[in-house]
């Protein structure tokens, strides 16, 4: 008999993830059509001002929706989907992605959060939500836009042709890891370069960041945090 109060338990908060993840999807699907939302999302005044082939909406719902297709195949089945006979090229999705501002993200993923616990159902160990925080080093596209805002690294080596500079970040999420949800990230510079001011953030002040979005009723759990 327990055992069946216990499945019963975990199928009605499975039931309930689905309806509340429904719920969130339906209302974002809505807002990235406002017209707010795209004008505060936009990079250029003059960008998504006239209704084009891959507008924002568009070009919203494919960098979200997650595919292990080339972005070509990806276009297309959108467009099968849409019921539209007009291709869209991959040069044509990669200019109107540069018009797209990241802050569009941002609002998704705090908004999502916080209208995931607003009903105050969730799980919890003994009435806490059990939140980690962990960060970890990313290599990124060696281009010179990225090396604007990330430094590289500089990899030495006695044989002439193997040096060169990495473009890395450093990466940090705040997860609940009962309910399976990103509640904050980041992605900072990693390095310091005597080229520039740019700042280069340790684990340690990004997990200090991260305590912005915790509450009195949060056990958060850090693992070894170094200061690099």
């Amino acid at each position: 008999m327990k055992s069946c109060l216990v499945i019963i338990y975990y199928y009605n908060i499975k039931v309930g993830y689905v309806k509340k993840t429904a719920s969130i999807s339906a209302f974002f699907r809505d807002r990235k059509r406002e017209d707010d939302f795209k004008q505060n999302h936009k990079i250029g005044i003059n960008s998504f001002t006239r209704e084009r082939k891959l507008g924002f909406d568009k070009i919203m719902t494919m960098m979200i929706k997650k595919s292990n297709k080339s972005i070509q195949n990806s276009l297309n089945d959108m467009q099968l989907d849409l019921g539209e006979d007009i291709t869209i090229t991959n040069s044509a999705y990669t200019q109107v992605r540069a018009k797209l501002n990241y802050t569009a993200f941002e609002e998704y993923a705090h908004m999502s959060s916080d209208m995931f616990y607003e009903d105050g159902k969730y799980e919890t160990f003994k009435g806490l939500r059990l939140l980690a925080i962990d960060g970890s080093v990313v290599t990124l596209p060696n281009t010179d836009d990225v090396k604007k805002e990330f430094n590289p690294m500089k990899v030495r080596c006695q044989i002439e042709e193997f040096k060169k500079d990495v473009a890395q970040a450093r990466v940090s999420c705040l997860f609940d890891v009962l309910n399976n949800i990103a509640i904050d990230s980041s992605i900072t510079n990693k390095n310091r370069s005597d080229d520039n001011d740019l700042i280069a953030y340790d684990e340690r002040e990004l997990a200090i960041q991260h305590l912005e979005y915790c509450n009195y009723d949060d056990l958060v759990i850090m693992g070894h945090l170094e200061k690099l």
